[in-house]
């Protein structure tokens, strides 16, 4: 047995102490901010507290368009997962589509329209969604009935199917070709060239593992 004295027992015992009140302190200065549970009054009809619940859908981190499965919890995406039914990737996802979780719940992402200010030092400023509408609509309306919709020009990032075919229906309802895709690996000469060799603006299917 270990034998110490009055005063290193003193000794130990405050620095015990101080070290059980630093860690209090710390404790209530970094800790998460109170949250309250409030109940739905009418809850959503897909919300089923305490219980996952998986979506099939397709990722848009880029042009392969993967399956993937999404899992939900309580109204928010909690993990993506590839999908092992999609022929496309089959059950495989790589660290973008890991990460589109992101997208949704980053601090820094944009969450609501930003409008081009050109009176002001800064570039852009925050408008309500509300207002953005009616300046599009407005702008839109104004010109159409000039007849100068080939004005408007839009810009996305690489998309395929229905996305692509409404986009494009948007575009030739105004009367504009300009519609722009903007990626590392741009489409919009493959699309053409199949309209113009095969009359069908879609990209062709690459079925190696049954290829001869």
């Amino acid at each position: 047995m270990v034998r110490i004295n009055r005063r290193e027992f003193l000794q130990l015992a405050g620095t015990g102490a101080l070290g059980v009140g630093t860690g209090f302190l710390l404790g209530e200065a970094i800790k998460h901010p109170m949250e309250l549970l409030v109940p739905y009054p009418v809850p959503p009809e897909e919300y089923s507290p305490g219980v996952d619940t998986w979506y099939s859908t397709l990722c848009a981190g880029c042009d392969a368009r993967c399956g993937i499965r999404v899992r939900v919890r309580e109204g928010r995406v909690k993990k993506i997962e590839g999908n092992p039914l999609h022929p496309v990737n089959q059950g495989g996802l790589c660290a973008r589509g890991q990460s589109g979780v992101q997208e949704l719940y980053h601090p820094e992402r944009i969450s609501q329209p930003l409008a081009h200010n050109l009176d002001s030092n800064s570039n852009y400023s925050p408008i309500s969604w509300e207002n953005a509408f009616n300046q599009i609509t407005q702008q839109l309306k104004s010109l159409v009935e000039k007849q100068q919709g080939d004005r408007v020009w839009m810009m996305t990032t690489g998309t395929q199917g229905h996305l692509y075919g409404l986009q494009k229906r948007f575009m030739d309802t105004l009367r504009s070709p300009h519609l722009m895709q903007y990626t590392h690996d741009n489409h919009t000469n493959l699309y053409a060239a199949n309209r113009h060799c095969f009359n069908t603006e879609q990209l062709p299917y690459y079925d190696i593992a049954h290829s001869p």
